[in-house]
């Protein structure tokens, strides 16, 4: 953050009534602890700057009246909304000059344009600090509230844009078009309702606004909009998208930044920490290197430039202890941030955190991928025996739960509590994944979302006695995921289970599950058997 000091145009208005012009005068004061900034140091701030008002003592302006104060050549200058005004900033703050400024005297409609006009010439004149924070610029009163806060606006050809805060109609609109880009086959009438989750700070610290959507499909996906821009944070793909945010200078290099923490995962909930610098990472975010497992991370800001981070979970001593605090650097040119954890952390504690992987085009997917092939726990199946009902193939039994499938014989298995995954070779990025569970048993073993794409309904299969719906995730003409009785549960006497098949191919737009892999699939979920009676299980 660069401030002014207390650099105040404190101003004694004279209002000569009248046809023209009316003056206001007055002197700038200097309230500074300490020697004075320079003049070069603090006027840097604002010369050949231009600026929108987006905030009246809290409020927005009246909708198309446009209010703006610019600087250049030690001149001020700017509409109030109806008439426009001029004068000098001192030149020198240092050795502070009378300031005087001429507004132009004429009437508009609607009165209210003019009652806005009037409060806001009153709160600029009267103002006692000014301060720069990127791109925004705030007014302070006497009492050190802002009342005005200003956004930079942006030169164009034509007239400048000013970067102003939407509505929710408006933002929809241009999360549809960027959701209809990431997805061209996407469903007109997939529905995209969202929540603003802007706060005052936010806006008036870094002039974006995050909303996340609320409802259908793609709930909880979060995003950062700025000046009609649409930036991803992270993903909501069955979890919550982003649970916190706050507004930090980690780097104490004057610049905000906006730290968030955002889960995802069905089945194996993720949280990871996430972050947006207007001034080091443009029209992007960047992610910590760790992310933790089974559990969120809570942000707990003690000042701009240090925030604690802690582990929440179902053990109640995980839930209390700080785990770390996030670093930010710039290694390269490039901005990283890092979750830099404490000494001498609980094992169980360090169980959950886990090193980010390599991302790729559809972070969502590294769920499963992380699932089938990095959590501890995880084992290979390597002992199977030949299946009794596929010549050829090999099948697996569950003396757990008491269930049995055959597979192809070469198809690797990894097996983790309550899903299995499937796959033609340790390298393979086509998983078929299984949940299982006894009815009653508290274990979540259903995908709640999936990757872009339509599903559209292909058929069926025969599973224990029922018909089974193939549920096909179709995105740019290529089959991306399988879904079994649309991923939801499929019981039989006791037991119930999911099954899903998915490409997990980095490159989203290239990865296909091709027709005869779908039809091998087909066969090795057709042979699920049950090969107990029904047990009793308490909830």
């Amino acid at each position: 953050m660069k401030s002014l000091g207390n650099c105040a145009m404190s101003l004694a208005l004279l209002l000569i009534l009248g046809l023209g012009v009316f003056w206001v005068s007055g002197r700038v004061r200097l309230a500074l602890p300490g020697p004075a900034p320079t003049a070069t140091s603090q006027i840097s701030d604002l010369e050949n700057t231009e600026w929108g008002l987006v905030s009246l003592n809290g409020k927005s302006p009246i909708e198309g009246v446009q209010i703006t104060i610019s600087f250049l050549n030690g001149k001020a200058n700017g509409n109030a909304g109806c008439n426009t005004y001029n004068g000098k900033y001192p030149p020198d703050l240092q050795n502070p000059q009378g300031v005087t400024f001429a507004v132009t005297v004429k009437e508009c409609t609607p009165r209210d344009v003019m009652e806005q006009e009037k409060a806001y010439l009153e709160v600029l004149w009267s103002s006692a600090d000014y301060r720069v924070e990127g791109d925004t610029l705030q007014i302070l009163d006497p009492k050190g509230k802002t009342v005005l806060v200003f956004n930079r606006l942006i030169n164009t050809s034509e007239n400048p844009i000013p970067i102003i805060r939407i509505d929710i109609n408006a933002a929809e609109q241009l999360l549809r078009v960027w959701y209809e880009k990431e997805n061209p086959d996407l469903n007109p009438a997939v529905m995209i309702p969202l929540k603003d989750l802007t706060t005052d700070e936010i806006w008036n610290r870094l002039g974006v606004q995050v909303f996340q959507v609320s409802g259908d499909i793609y709930q909880y996906d979060t995003f950062l909009i700025r000046n009609k821009q649409v930036l991803p944070m992270g993903t909501g793909f069955g979890g919550m998208g982003v649970t916190l945010m706050i507004v930090t200078d980690l780097d104490q290099d004057g610049q905000p930044e906006l730290l968030y923490a955002y889960s995802f995962g069905s089945g194996i909930h993720q949280s990871h920490l996430g972050l947006y610098s207007p001034a080091l990472t443009g029209n992007s975010t960047i992610e910590a290197n760790t992310r933790y497992v089974d559990g969120d991370l809570l942000l707990v800001k003690v000042d701009d430039q240090r925030v604690n981070i802690k582990a929440a979970g179902a053990d109640p001593l995980v839930e209390a202890l700080t785990i770390g605090h996030p670093a930010l650097v710039s290694e390269g040119g490039q901005a990283r941030l890092f979750l830099q954890l404490n000494a001498n952390l609980p094992s169980e504690v360090v169980s959950h955190i886990v090193e980010n992987v390599k991302p790729t085009a559809t972070p969502d997917m590294s769920l499963y991928l992380t699932q089938c092939q990095v959590i501890p726990g995880a084992t290979a199946i390597a002992t199977v025996k030949p299946s009794e009902t596929h010549q050829g193939w090999n099948q697996y039994n569950n003396s757990t739960y008491s269930f049995s499938f055959s597979i192809s014989d070469g198809w690797v298995l990894v097996e983790g509590p309550n899903y299995i995954c499937a796959m033609q070779s340790s390298e393979s990025p086509q998983i078929l994944i299984i949940g299982f569970k006894r009815a009653g048993e508290g274990v979540t073993i259903q995908r709640s979302g999936v990757g872009p794409g339509d599903i559209s309904k292909r058929g069926s299969i025969r599973l224990f006695g029922q018909e089974i719906s193939r549920d096909v995730q179709v995105y740019q003409g290529k089959d991306k995921a399988v879904l079994y009785n649309n991923a939801q549960e499929v019981q039989s006497k006791d037991l119930v289970f999911t099954f899903s098949l998915y490409d997990f191919f980095p490159d989203y737009g290239s990865a296909e599950l091709k027709p005869t892999l779908q039809g091998l699939v087909d066969q090795i979920v057709e042979s699920f058997q049950i090969t107990a009676p029904a047990a009793t299980v308490q909830p």
